[in-house]
């Protein structure tokens, strides 16, 4: 623009260009055509044809050299701004173009000695050779000379800037954000975001003051204020993904993850691909808990093209979402872009074992272990591998190689003296391998259980039970202790606590039939009073001793024909006491139902429209009494009970009424007692601290059905 208005002029004056005959002209106008076609080479050309026609043209060189330096051109730039500066030494216009050389040149000292100078010819600063206003180029290289200093000598830089801002107040917003920059890098905070303020105040367009206000709030710990000018800068430009993704990251921070996940899906929306957009969605998604969404959002990400670590987290995403084919197709295909990873080869070796292809994935994994000998984690897999794929020879190669590089390694100690034990092979070095573990690490229970184990295969059944029960406690859920302290209970003929311990193996893994064959075999050898007195004992172990309870609860029934529904608390304290409160709009306590003592109730349940009030009444007070006694254990507590099994079903019998476990024939699944006609259904079972808990809780009987859904329970239970 400036070119072609300079075009224009020379046009309307041709005097002005100070060419000193047409041929020099034309040379001129040339250049300025070349110029703004995007061909500064050829423009340059033209200006030296026009400067050998006319050596003395000022303006020439001027023009020339500010052309070269635009488009990088230093050297040129240098040549001619000399040439412009050997004529005119005094011209503030020459030695501001001097001046800009040498900084481009990167000779700052140079370049500091040039603006110093056009400073000190203030008095004489005038129009310039280019015809500017008066004092132009005193005030560029005013705020030149500042900006070079802002670096190295902060306050005369800064001093320079008040200068300016003095001379140039219609430039004030400018040199107001230079100012804040200092401030800001020398740690003054309030000040520079005092400065940025005001450098909006002179010009509330300055995106880039106010962009660096929001940032200082940042340094400053101040969220709020920092998120509010982020927010007015997302309104002039909402499709910002710069913006909308660093928003989402902050009130992200601020446990908003709702709103957070909406500014990344409009980001996602302006660039579907986009890295972070895509990455930030993943990672709600997957502190969700929903990873075929995570993997969907990573899937769209640009970053899969250039990122090996984007894959591998795809790759995680899919095996958690249950894709483990599509998982390993992932892992594939970044192999074939980055065979050098050793990351993705180890990983996809897990992949190719996870589908069962034990040879692919050894072989895979051995590459990795040949070209890092010490990747301790790939060299204890393979030998996982080969183990699993029953070479076991193989697989003490690599785990001997491991403890000869730390004899210290727990896991490895563990996992070659567990192979060996349950092949019945080298049983002494064997318990001395798992020894060394447990020394190193007594209180894991995978290295007590392999300890118990190994005593068992020696035939030393008695001193196997400690160690077995010990793993037990301290990993309650794994169905393998479970079942080795089973087989070693049998072994010794405690076959109450063999059928117990291998329920309890069931109940961890319901869908190994090999366990439940094995209990059954146990319940065989049982009488029906025996295995109905181990039944109701599982349950209250599996249950627990609940010394409190409390959770929101929907409650949802029916009662003479009345739909009924309610929002509400619940909670239950040892030995006796149970409350029911019924939340009306705003979370405001309705009524409640109140269980204390042994026989205290009290409840200000209003009356419903066709249901007699006592009839409510009784109804909920045997619901009530039925779930404490349930809750306290007391229902647990009977003289005897009896298994009974029909072709179709099973249920034990006591005086107390009948008892039926769930499918897996591990949990309660429902209770009645005898007099009262009342039916307590339990479900939704959930694991808190190695307890089996059920989280709905439905009471039926003829013409009355309630059912309470507990959801985000506080228990407390007592030490087993």
């Amino acid at each position: 623009m400036i070119r072609l208005l300079a075009l224009s002029l020379l046009l309307a004056l041709p005097s002005a260009a100070q060419a000193s005959n047409k041929a020099s002209q034309m040379h001129y106008l040339k250049a300025l055509l070349l110029a703004n076609q995007g061909n500064p080479e050829g423009a340059l050309q033209e200006y030296r044809r026009a400067l050998a026609i006319d050596p003395q043209s000022v303006f020439l060189y001027q023009q020339a050299a500010e052309l070269a330096l635009e488009s990088g051109r230093t050297d040129q730039a240098r040549e001619f701004a000399d040439r412009f500066l050997a004529l005119e030494p005094e011209n503030p216009d020459a030695l501001l173009l001097a001046g800009s050389v040498s900084w481009a040149q990167g000779d700052v000292k140079a370049a500091q000695a040039s603006f110093t100078r056009v400073l000190e010819l203030k008095p004489k600063v005038s129009t310039g050779t280019a015809g500017g206003e008066k004092g132009d180029a005193y005030r560029q290289a005013l705020f030149s000379l500042a900006n070079m200093l802002s670096a190295e000598s902060p306050e005369k830089a800064k001093r320079y800037f008040e200068q300016y801002l003095a001379d140039n107040p219609e430039n004030a917003s400018e040199a107001e954000s230079q100012i804040a920059l200092i401030e800001q890098r020398a740690g003054r905070l309030d000040a520079a975001a005092e400065r940025f303020k005001s450098a909006l105040r002179f010009n509330p367009d300055n995106t880039q003051a106010r962009f660096a206000l929001a940032q200082v709030y940042e340094m400053k710990r101040d969220t709020e204020a920092a998120l509010g000018v982020y927010l007015e800068l997302l309104a002039d430009d909402p499709r910002s993904i710069a913006l909308l993704n660093h928003v989402g990251e902050i009130v992200y921070l601020q446990g908003d993850l709702p709103r957070a996940k909406q500014l990344f899906q409009r980001a996602k929306e302006v660039l579907p691909d986009h890295p972070g957009a895509c990455l930030w969605l993943a990672l709600l998604a997957e502190q969700e808990g929903d990873f075929p969404a995570a993997a969907k959002a990573l899937q769209d990400s640009a970053a899969l093209k250039d990122d090996a670590s984007a894959n591998l987290r795809l790759s995680y995403y899919l095996t958690q979402a249950g894709q483990l084919k599509d998982a390993v197709a992932v892992l594939e295909k970044a192999h074939q872009r980055w065979p050098e990873s050793e990351e993705v080869a180890y990983f996809l070796a897990l992949g190719f074992d996870d589908l069962k292809q034990a040879d692919k994935a050894a072989e895979l994994m051995r590459q990795v272990v040949a070209a890092s000998p010490d990747h301790r984690d790939a060299r204890f897999q393979l030998g996982a591998i080969f183990e699993r794929a029953g070479r076991i020879a193989e697989a003490e190669e690599q785990f001997r190689e491991i403890l000869k590089r730390n004899p210290q390694d727990a896991p490895a100690l563990n996992y070659l003296g567990y192979s060996l034990a349950d092949r019945s092979l080298k049983l002494d070095e064997a318990e001395a391998l798992i020894g060394r573990a447990v020394q190193l690490d007594p209180k894991n229970g995978a290295y007590q259980d392999s300890l118990g184990w190994v005593r068992f295969k020696q035939g030393r059944f008695q001193e196997a039970l400690p160690q077995l029960s010990s793993a037990a406690k301290l990993l309650p859920e794994d169905d393998a202790i479970w079942d080795h302290l089973a087989e070693a209970y049998m072994v010794v003929g405690d076959t109450y606590s063999a059928w117990t311990a291998w329920k309890t193996a069931v109940s961890a893994a319901p869908t190994k039939g090999e366990l439940v064959k094995k209990a059954e075999k146990a319940q065989g050898l049982l009488a029906p009073e025996e295995v109905g007195e181990l039944y109701l004992d599982l349950f209250r172990r599996q249950r627990g001793t609940i010394l409190s309870l409390g959770a929101p609860v929907l409650i949802e029934g029916q009662l003479g024909g009345k739909q009924l529904k309610f929002q509400g608390l619940f909670r239950f304290k040892a030995p006796g006491e149970l409350s029911v409160e019924i939340l009306g709009p705003l979370f405001v306590p309705v009524f409640r139902a109140v269980l204390s003592g042994a026989d205290g109730f009290e409840t200000d349940l209003p009356g419903i429209e066709g249901v007699p009030p006592e009839v409510l009444r009784e109804y909920l007070y045997a619901a009530l009494v039925m779930l404490r006694e349930y809750l306290s254990g007391r229902v647990f507590a009977q003289p005897s009970a009896v298994y009974r099994k029909s072709w179709r079903s099973h249920w034990i019998e006591t005086p107390g009424g009948v008892f039926t476990p769930d499918e897996t024939k591990t949990r309660l699944s429902a209770l009645q007692p005898a007099p009262t006609g009342l039916k307590l259904v339990l479900d939704r079972y959930q694991r808190f601290e190695g307890r089996w808990v059920p989280m709905t809780l439905r009471f039926e009987a003829r013409g009355f059905s309630f059912e309470f859904r507990l959801s985000d329970p506080s228990l407390r239970f007592r030490d087993k």
